[in-house]
């Protein structure tokens, strides 16, 4: 038996959109990353991205926020790992996909900017 396929309503477009969004920025995405190799607490963080902790931060309360990433508390820290093991197949199957010259493309591409250092 065959799994029903959802149809795109322009409402879940958006959606899909949004979810783009969130990994768009290269801090998040940078983080999603790191955390794809087990858990991390901020300092590992700051240390691995660079940038300030309320940078880091900040970041990390966004991909929380969206469902990307959980957090532990254990005593005085918090360790964050990915809430959602798909980002990590979606991130390894968008570089298999940058093979060639896709990359190439995208960097020169004048429709689709850099994205913006901005908030969640």
């Amino acid at each position: 038996m065959r799994a029903a396929v959802r149809v795109a309503t322009g409402q879940n477009l958006d959606t899909i959109a949004r979810y783009f969004q969130v990994l768009s920025d290269a801090t998040r995405l940078q983080i999603v990353e790191e955390l794809s190799g087990g858990e991390r607490n901020v300092s590992d963080l700051v240390a691995a991205v660079g940038g300030g902790q309320s940078r880091v931060s900040n970041h990390l309360a966004c991909l929380r926020w969206c469902g990307f990433v959980a957090a532990r508390r254990a005593g005085r820290e918090v360790f964050y790992s990915l809430a959602d093991p798909a980002v990590e197949q979606l991130i390894h199957t968008v570089r298999h996909h940058m093979l060639g010259d896709r990359e190439v493309r995208l960097d020169a591409c004048h429709a689709v900017r850099p994205a913006r250092r901005s908030g969640c």
